[in-house]
């Protein structure tokens, strides 16, 4: 039986990605590993209820599934002021020690060694390391080179273009060195989305193996949910982990009062999922219900749902927003968030705003929606243009439906499947 080594400096719950192959390696029966880290939040106990979950559907996880967590915050108070320190010290030491190796690995995340000590403490044997994060990349390159294994890794996020708030340029440095330095010794490269690919490569030069396996899910997840009533009112969905300041709700707010004021008599019905922000709620939410009193555009807040459960419920809309407002943030600007994916496999018409990936995603798919520029006078026009076309919108689903089936985790899948293969 082979064994895979999962490595990542989060956890289950906060890396769906990391999940999914995990379900893959129970479903074509390799032992399986994950080394990850306890965050005391939330996280933790979604990570253990997704371990139950897996043990139900895959008897195998009994007996060939196991999860080692480590301490984000070590319960020893000297071995935290330890690691602190040792990251701020690389932090501030950066300019004298930019091209040496471990001192970038320290700068960018402490975790990364405590997981590479941690590793090596155990001395799990393993026929393949699976890297995720950017904090496990050189664990995963340690740990391969000391021990004659190969490791792949997975660049779910362009982690150069992210926004930092600290240390902004010298961590872009850090992050951009790492790249270059270990993704070339990988055994395989995969990436979340095709402009994450380009970019990557543009940053590298090559890699021994590459393949972008987009945020599929499985496609019993989805059911085709059609209106009878193609005259209805268009109903609109937009979900989140937190309905809060900074996802685009607010240019989208914005978008809905221009259309209030040009075209009163205009019907819509905007659905958002997810935690509700205090701050947001007040400062937002209700003056845009005070000026929505007595017009037809009606705004219904849902609470947060569990993957299956939200996936169920999309499939019930017309139309799904992939709102992305920022253009500081490059990550942003050229990944495929799960939104996109989760509305395309739901049937669903898009409205995307342009960002790069976006932009050629809706290119290559036109049938499954349309772009709106990133300003919300260009939103208030394209979700007038969709209130004029309400009938085609519903008419067509079942077509996008199964376009959609393309981009599903059962077929994604298949490409790793593939990389494990030809490597083991």
């Amino acid at each position: 039986m082979k064994h895979l080594l999962f490595l990542t400096t989060s956890n289950l719950a906060t890396n769906p990605r990391l999940y999914k192959e995990l379900q893959l390696a129970l479903q074509e029966g390799y032992k399986a590993t994950v080394l990850q880290f306890t965050l005391h939040n939330w996280s933790d106990a979604k990570t253990e209820a997704l371990k139950s979950e897996l043990e139900q559907v895959y008897p195998i996880a009994h007996d060939y599934l196991e999860l080692i967590s480590l301490e984000a915050i070590p319960s020893r108070k000297l071995d935290w002021l330890y690691w602190g320190l040792s990251e701020k010290l690389a932090k501030k030491a950066y300019k004298l020690m930019s091209n040496h190796l471990k001192w970038n690995v320290l700068g960018n995340s402490r975790r990364a060694l405590q997981l590479l000590k941690a590793a090596k403490q155990i001395n799990l044997p393993a026929d393949l390391i699976c890297a995720h994060n950017l904090g496990a990349l050189y664990p995963a390159y340690q740990l391969g080179k000391q021990c004659d294994v190969p490791f792949i890794f997975d660049v779910e996020d362009y982690h150069p273009g992210e926004t930092v708030s600290f240390d902004a340029k010298n961590e872009k440095r850090r992050r951009e060195f790492l790249m270059q330095t270990l993704l070339p010794k990988a055994k395989a490269v995969t990436f979340a989305s095709p402009l994450i690919e380009q970019y990557s490569t543009d940053l590298v030069g090559s890699f021994n193996s590459s393949k972008t396996i987009l945020n599929g899910f499985n496609a019993d997840e989805f059911l085709l949910q059609e209106d009878s009533k193609t005259d209805a009112v268009l109903s609109l969905v937009w979900f989140s982990q937190k309905i809060s300041f900074g996802r685009g709700l607010e240019q989208l707010f914005e978008a809905l009062i221009h259309l209030k004021q040009s075209h009163a008599k205009m019907s819509l019905e905007l659905t958002l999922i997810g935690e509700m922000d205090a701050d947001f709620q007040k400062k937002v939410i209700q003056p845009l219900e005070v000026q929505l009193v007595d017009t037809a555009i009606h705004v219904i807040i849902k609470a947060p749902l569990q993957q299956k459960q939200l996936h169920a419920e999309v499939c019930c809309y017309d139309v799904g927003l992939a709102l992305e407002f920022d253009s500081r943030d490059l990550n942003r600007q050229i990944c495929l968030t799960n939104k996109i994916i989760t509305y395309a496999q739901a049937g669903l018409y898009i409205l995307a705003t342009d960002t790069k990936a976006q932009k050629q995603f809706i290119s290559e798919h036109p049938e499954l929606g349309i772009l709106s520029k990133q300003s919300p006078q260009s939103l208030a026009d394209a979700l007038l243009r969709l209130c004029e076309n309400t009938a085609q919108i519903k008419g067509q689903k079942r077509k996008r439906f199964e376009l959609g089936a393309a981009l599903s985790w059962d077929q994604e899948q298949e490409k790793l499947k593939k990389i494990w293969q030809q490597i083991l």
